[in-house]
């Protein structure tokens, strides 16, 4: 596991209203390792989503062509 430690936060002066830059390091986050990005920039989670959509592609387009197409004829029978 990763754990990120130091965080930058930007917030108004409330003097003139300009922004000055406050070092925070009280905000941590940890990166499971499931979640780190590959080369490509995408996490193992990313990329396994990705190979499911494509390996069911078709028969997600074949449902959302069918709820499309049952709104569409709702949509008309109220005409």
């Amino acid at each position: 596991m990763i754990a990120l430690s130091h965080t930058n936060s930007v917030v108004a002066n409330c003097n003139n209203g300009e922004p000055e830059a406050v070092e925070s390091s009280e905000d941590s986050a940890v990166i499971d390792e499931e979640h780190q990005a590959d080369e490509d920039g995408l996490t193992e989670l990313e990329l396994a989503t990705l190979e499911d959509y494509e390996r069911n592609c078709g028969t997600v387009l074949d449902q959302f062509q069918i709820l499309r197409r049952e709104e569409n004829k709702k949509r008309l029978a109220l005409f």
